[in-house]
């Protein structure tokens, strides 16, 4: 009777390091909020950009929103409620294009119907942001006029704002972002953009990888997003 207690307490201690090993390697999630991800679905393979990533997205417990095109008020709306922000959306230096042909920049005294500073909104604003991707073209370079978008949006509250200094495209950009989100779902932010390089390389050749990795950083890069 005995050899049998302890053969039953031999298999429930064994038990408990497999489940402890499982949970290990696999990370319970539990993010909540808000991801959006903007995109042009007039831009060809634009539509790639949420399609690619939206499964990762979802795993780390988000709520998924895409919306194609929106106009630039829209656009800071959903920045405000997002901690995941994305987006695919044409741009320029210190700009990005929106919907109705309308802008973002980051500095001015532009808030109209059809442009809008991010320095005449509040402080904060982005408080609830991880991350921003912001993968327009040049977005990552700052302009005389507009200022640096990049910097702005991390300065309004997000703990980490990325943009891209090259000429971006949507093969490259909706590759590489679907590499970061596959990392990022149980790693930080850092090791995703290390994993999202390394393998843009791998697939898509240097000159991609080359292009994807020139780019604007601020805040820190070192937290998690799940």
């Amino acid at each position: 009777m005995k050899i049998k207690k302890r053969k039953v307490k031999l298999l429930i201690v064994l038990f408990g390091i497999c489940v402890l090993g499982i949970l290990a390697s696999n990370p319970i999630l539990a993010a909540t909020g808000n991801a959006t991800v903007v995109y042009d679905s007039t831009i060809k393979g634009g539509t790639d950009i949420p399609s690619k990533c939206q499964s990762h997205i979802k795993s780390m417990g988000y709520t998924f929103n895409q919306y194609d095109l929106p106009k630039h008020t829209s656009v800071v709306s959903y920045m405000k409620n997002a901690k995941v922000f994305v987006s695919g959306l044409h741009g320029a230096p210190g700009t990005i294009n929106c919907g109705s042909n309308s802008i973002i920049v980051a500095k001015g005294s532009l808030n109209s119907a059809h442009a809008l500073s991010l320095n005449t909104i509040a402080n904060g604003s982005f408080s609830n942001m991880k991350i921003a991707l912001i993968y327009g073209c040049k977005t990552g370079v700052p302009d005389a006029t507009y200022g640096d978008i990049i910097s702005m949006i991390q300065s309004k509250g997000a703990t980490c704002a990325i943009g891209w200094r090259e000429t971006t495209n949507t093969s490259r950009v909706s590759e590489w972002n679907r590499l970061f989100f596959e990392k990022a779902k149980k790693d930080t932010v850092v090791e995703s953009i290390r994993h999202a390089d390394y393998w843009l390389l791998s697939l898509q050749g240097t000159e991609a990888h080359n292009n994807m990795g020139n780019r604007n950083e601020k805040g820190t890069i070192t937290h998690t997003i799940y």
